[in-house]
This record gives C-alpha cells, structure tokens and sequence, in this order.
C-alpha cells in the first residue's frame, strides 16, 4: 500500500512531491531505500524526487519486520523485476525535511506512509523550527486512512507524537 501511495502521489499533478524520506518498515532501512528507489524510477523516471535514507528503527521501541508477510524484499518478491534508479541522498532524512520546508515556510504538507519516525526527528531537532515551518501533517495509515494534523508552534505538538512514532 506504501508503495502505490507514493507512486499515485509521484504521478499526481495535484503534488509536489519534493523529497522522499525513508525509515525501516516491514523490512530493513537498506531495502526500505532500494524500495523507494525503484519505485520512484517505476513512477518518475530520473525525474523523480530525492530520496533520503531515515531512521533505521523506531524511536520507543524495538522494530518488528513482517518479511513473512511482505516477503525478504518487502514487496511480495517484486522489487528486483524493477529499475533500480537514482542512489540516496547523503543528506539525512531529518535533516531534508527541515531544509526543504525552511525553502518554503508554512507551505510544506509532511505527508507520512509509514513510521513518522523521521518526522519525530526533525521536531526534536529543532522542536520551534520544525513547527513554524511544517503546515500539515498527513498521516496515512491504513488503520486512520489519511489524517491532518496542523502543526501549532504555541500548542505544541499533537499528544500521540511521543507515543511510539505516530497516532496509537
């Protein structure tokens, strides 16, 4: 589901899909960004946006891969028949997310797919910049379909934020 999110959003004209920040999920971080990567060639060509490699496991707890649902690759044994494309980032994906939306503040929708670990990065590196920058979070999960959370630098952060790395 992660996957044909990105490629709708990578194909819609509706966005603009600037950077793509990856976390480990199902599988590992490394097969989380050939995941990302292929799927943006699928969808975006060499025209696709930056990939940036995230964290590799939850901030609260331990990770728990599903490869026995998703297979080793992650993707139910298709990620090989795709192109490979465009390497990572070196840029970190906390680190992406605060400089992209600083290019453009109050104007940066966070659209999260999976763990919004890198997302809790960001707003614990710099907790104000990120809430002054940030307009909206997008949650999409398929247990809350897709969710936004306006950001408020006076409020602060929504409640679940510490909670694992999302909504419980």
């Amino acid at each position: 589901d992660d996957a044909l999110a990105l490629m709708l959003a990578l194909r819609s004209p509706e966005l603009d899909v600037r950077a793509v920040t990856i976390v480990a999920g199902n599988v590992g971080l490394d097969q989380c960004v050939v995941n990302a990567r292929r799927v943006c060639q699928l969808a975006a060509g060499s025209a696709g946006p930056a990939i940036h490699a995230g964290a590799g496991a939850p901030l609260m707890r331990k990770p728990v891969e599903a490869a026995h649902v998703h297979g080793p690759d992650g993707m139910g044994g298709l990620s090989s028949e795709l192109e490979t494309g465009r390497d990572a980032e070196a840029q970190a994906a906390e680190e992406a997310i605060l400089s992209i939306a600083a290019g453009a503040p109050g104007e940066v929708t966070l659209i999260t797919l999976g763990p919004m670990t890198n997302a809790a990065l960001a707003a614990r590196r710099d907790p104000e910049r990120f809430a002054a920058i940030v307009r909206y979070i997008g949650v999409m999960n398929i247990a809350f379909g897709l969710m936004l959370v306006a950001i408020d630098a006076h409020a602060g952060l929504p409640w679940w934020w510490t909670f694992g790395e999302g909504p419980p």
